[in-house]
C-alpha cells in the first residue's frame, strides 16, 4: 500500500522559491491501477520521483507498506527502492554499452542474486516479453516497442511489488503503445501495483482503477475512474484541460442530440453494450 499524507515539495533559488507539491493526500491499496493526471507543470513527475524513492519530500509522510519512507538518506533510499519498485520511463533509459540481456540482468546484479539464478529469470522474462530473439542485440539496435519491452522486462524481472510508469507509451505509435499497455495489464492482473502518468484518457478509462488529478500542486480529484469521469466531476476536468473519454464523448454527443443512451460508457464495448440496449427497445 502506498500513503502519502499532506505532502509537499518545494525547489529553491537564491530569489524565488517554486512550490510542485502543496499538501497533496491520497492512498493506493494493493493491486490497483492508478493513473497520475493533470496539465504540464502540475507535479505528477516531481510526485513520481518522490513515490520512487528518487527524491524526498519538504514535508508530510509517506507510507511504503508499513514503513515510512518520506525522509530516508539515499543510502536507504536506494536500498529499499532496489527490492520494492521497477520503473518504466517514457525515454526507456536503456543502457546503451549493454546488450538486452544484460540490461535486463542489472537490477538481479545489485541484488546480489546467484549467476544461475539471475540467467533463469532473464531467459524467463525476455520469453514472456518476446524479446528472446533479440538478447545479444543492442538498445540502438531495436524499434522503440522493442526497447519498451526491454524496460519494462527490467522493471519486473526481479518481481517488485509497485511499478511506476511515466508515460510509458508516449514514444510509441499506437500498435505498440498497445502492447505495452498490454503487458502492464497483465502484471496488474497478476497483483503488481501500478502507478503510472498519462495524459490519454482512453486509456485511463480503459484499464485503470483509480485516478489522481492534479492541479497546480494540489490533488484535484482522487477515487475510482468512474467517480473522476461521472457527470459532477467534468467541468472540474475541463477546467483543468482535460477531455474526457472518446467514448464518453460521443454518448454525450448523442444525448445533446436527444439520443440519451441512459449510460456513461467509459470504453469503447460499454458504448457498443449501450447503444445495443437502445436498439432492443
Amino acid at each position: 500500500m502506498i500513503k502519502v499524507e499532506n505532502l509537499c515539495k518545494s525547489f529553491r533559488t537564491e530569489d524565488v522559491e517554486t512550490i510542485a507539491l502543496n499538501n497533496v493526500s491520497f492512498t493506493v491499496e494493493d493491486g490497483e491501477f492508478v493513473a497520475i493526471m493533470g496539465p504540464s507543470g502540475c507535479g505528477k513527475s516531481t510526485l513520481l520521483n518522490i513515490l520512487g524513492l528518487l527524491d524526498n519530500p519538504t514535508s508530510g509522510k509517506y507510507f511504503l507498506g508499513n514503513h515510512e519512507v518520506a525522509n530516508l538518506k539515499e543510502k536507504e533510499r536506494t536500498d529499499v527502492r532496489k527490492g520494492e519498485i521497477g520503473f518504466v520511463f517514457q525515454s526507456f533509459n536503456l543502457i546503451d554499452e549493454l546488450n538486452v540481456e544484460e540490461n535486463i540482468e542489472l537490477p538481479l546484479t545489485y541484488l546480489n542474486i546467484p549467476k544461475a539464478e539471475r540467467k533463469a529469470k532473464v531467459q524467463a522474462i525476455m520469453k514472456r516479453m518476446a524479446i528472446s530473439h533479440r538478447a545479444k542485440h543492442f538498445p540502438h539496435q531495436l524499434s522503440g516497442g522493442q526497447q519498451q519491452r526491454v524496460a519494462i522486462a527490467r522493471a519486473v524481472v526481479f518481481g517488485p511489488k509497485l511499478i511506476l510508469a511515466d508515460e510509458p507509451t508516449g514514444n510509441l505509435d499506437s500498435k505498440n503503445g498497445a502492447e505495452v499497455m498490454h503487458l502492464l495489464t497483465e502484471l496488474n492482473h497478476e497483483g503488481t501495483t501500478i502507478v503510472m502518468v498519462s495524459h490519454d484518457m482512453d486509456e485511463v478509462a480503459e484499464l485503470c482503477t483509480h485516478v489522481v488529478a492534479l492541479a497546480q500542486g494540489r490533488v484535484a480529484l482522487a477515487g475510482g475512474v468512474h467517480e473522476a469521469f461521472a457527470p459532477a466531476n467534468r467541468e472540474r476536468l475541463v477546467n483543468m484541460g482535460l477531455d474526457v473519454p472518446r467514448p464518453l464523448r460521443f454518448a454525450i454527443e448523442l444525448a445533446e442530440g436527444g439520443l440519451d443512451l441512459q449510460a456513461d460508457p467509459l470504453t469503447v464495448d460499454q458504448l457498443a453494450d449501450a447503444i445495443a440496449r437502445i436498439a432492443r427497445t
